[in-house]
């Protein structure tokens, strides 16, 4: 238990929500997210986020929205016009998981919003976003989610290893002490 308590907490399989979920709590512990699109890569957000965060939810489809909401009766999910870009403006974290190949957000939605305090994950393929700004500015993209993943790969694995050798030590200890035991019987 105290190897496992050490070394082996969080280290479970990241998907793309989870590793946005990280993202979004190294900035803010609680408060509103609003999520992007209606699909099934929101949903799994809406899973990963839902414990801490306010969700809200904008989309194209207003029926996929309402079917979002009915499908987490359990949480208050809450529905955004779709571009209703001034009701954007009201949130500090994003999550856009809508791929397609026009641009839903430039520079214009960004100046001003996310180099203050914003997070922007954009988990979408291809990107809807076109922006100068980068992941020090609060805009992360897809690439950064994989090589968040790899980072965290990379942890796992260390700390595998730091187990591993954890329980070595209390083995030989444990042999020891029988032996010990054993001899003054």
């Amino acid at each position: 238990k105290e190897v496992r308590k050490k070394h082996l907490i969080k280290i479970g399989q990241q998907s793309y929500a989870g590793i946005t979920r990280r993202i979004i709590q190294s900035k803010y512990d609680k408060g509103d997210v609003l999520i992007l699109g209606s699909g099934q890569l929101a949903r799994d957000s809406i899973k990963h986020l839902m414990k801490k965060y306010n969700i809200f939810v904008s989309a194209r489809n207003d029926e996929k929205v309402q079917e979002l909401i009915s499908d987490f009766p359990n949480i208050n999910i809450r529905p955004v016009a779709w571009k209703d870009y001034s009701s954007y403006n009201n949130f500090n974290s994003y999550v856009n998981t809508i791929g397609c190949s026009s641009v839903i957000f430039t520079d214009d939605f960004f100046n001003g919003h996310c180099p203050e305090n914003s997070i922007f994950v954009d988990l979408g393929s291809p990107s809807a976003i076109r922006t100068s700004y980068e992941k020090k500015q609060g805009v992360y993209r897809l690439g950064d989610i994989l090589n968040h993943g790899k980072m965290l790969d990379v942890e796992k694995v260390e700390k595998i290893d730091q187990a591993k050798s954890e329980i070595l030590t209390l083995v030989e200890k444990r042999a020891k002490h029988l032996a010990t035991t054993r001899q003054s019987i």
